[in-house]
């Protein structure tokens, strides 16, 4: 008999990110309202499956060195429906009115992934009232404006490169692969990269968590587990 074991195989976690130059996600308070306005746990139960992934709140998943548990971030991201609307009336759009109509981009994704796209969209419009339509993008257009800083509102995951939190945290520098721009986050990042204390720099990469979860320099999403079978004598 084989024997059933979950890894977190390579460490990657999926989210949303905005154009954090333009209005309407230029406003912290609309980044906030979304990120509080999707129930993780109820998609990786009926979309993603329980057993391939966990729901986040933050880029790094648990067991990854210096990740800031779910539990510590979910109150910057967890589902909160009373809040999501009275910052979206706090951002001028009482229960949607006005919100213009969003096209969530895809990378080229499979049945599963337009599914968890079909459900954040329609979590948002029965939680905040907003309209979203879904564009799975053919991975060279996808790439092209991702890499423009052309994309309003996109789904897409980061993988580690190396096993230090830095690597995670580099993907949302200034000028980096998104155009969130926290001058607070960045200083620290600096800082943190170069810091020689262990102890400093594990503190340093757990605020950094912190800043990014709490301004929504993304909405994250959810951490993928790989399911493996193992035979017994291995």
């Amino acid at each position: 008999l084989s024997q059933r074991g979950l890894s977190p195989g390579d460490f990657r976690t999926h989210y949303l990110f905005f154009d954090f130059q333009s209005a309407p996600f230029n406003d912290v308070k609309v980044r906030q309202a979304f990120a509080k306005a999707i129930d993780r746990p109820e998609i990786m139960e009926f979309v993603v499956g329980k057993e391939a992934g966990r729901p986040s709140y933050g880029i790094l998943i648990p067991g990854f060195p210096d990740a800031v548990l779910p539990d510590d971030l979910m109150q910057y991201q967890g589902l909160d429906v009373a809040a999501a609307q009275a910052l979206m009336t706090a951002a001028g759009f009482p229960g949607g009115a006005g919100f213009p109509t969003l096209e969530l981009a895809l990378r080229s994704e499979d049945q599963v992934f337009q599914d968890i796209a079909a459900a954040v969209a329609g979590q948002l419009k029965a939680n905040i009232g907003v309209d979203v339509t879904i564009n799975n993008m053919t991975r060279k257009d996808y790439m092209a404006q991702l890499n423009g800083h052309n994309l309003q509102f996109a789904m897409v995951s980061y993988g580690f490169d190396y096993v230090d939190a830095s690597n995670f945290l580099s993907v949302f520098k200034t000028q980096g692969r998104h155009n969130w721009d926290n001058a607070e986050f960045e200083t620290l990042r600096i800082k943190a990269a170069g810091n020689s204390d262990p102890v400093e720099r594990a503190a340093e990469m757990r605020q950094l968590q912190v800043i990014l979860s709490e301004d929504v320099g993304s909405l994250f999403l959810w951490n993928q587990v790989q399911n493996q079978l193992h035979k017994p004598y291995l």
